[in-house]
Parts: C-alpha cells; structure tokens; sequence
C-alpha cells in the first residue's frame, strides 16, 4: 500500500500530484516507471480521500 503525504503546490497544476499518487514511480529518482510499451503503471493500491 502506498503511503501517503502532505504534497505542497506553489501553482495550479494539480495533476501531476495525482499522477504521482496513482502511477508507481521509482523510489530514488522519483521518476514515473513505465512498461515495456512506454505506458505509465497504475499502483496496486492507493486511496485518495
């Protein structure tokens, strides 16, 4: 499960603190991990409140 904190925006762009809670990215880099075809991967579980 992943585990959720507080992300803080300095502007409007509300969508990549999404992308981050529901697609996997590397734990060091911070980077999205992607698939074989290039596509994002959706996290096994997250719950967005």
């Amino acid at each position: 499960m992943a585990t959720f904190k507080h992300i803080s925006s300095k502007n409007a762009d509300y969508g990549a603190a999404e992308a981050y809670l529901t697609f996997e990215h590397d734990e060091f880099t911070m980077k999205a991990t992607l698939d074989e075809n290039g596509r994002l991967i959706p996290r096994e579980d997250y719950r967005i409140s």
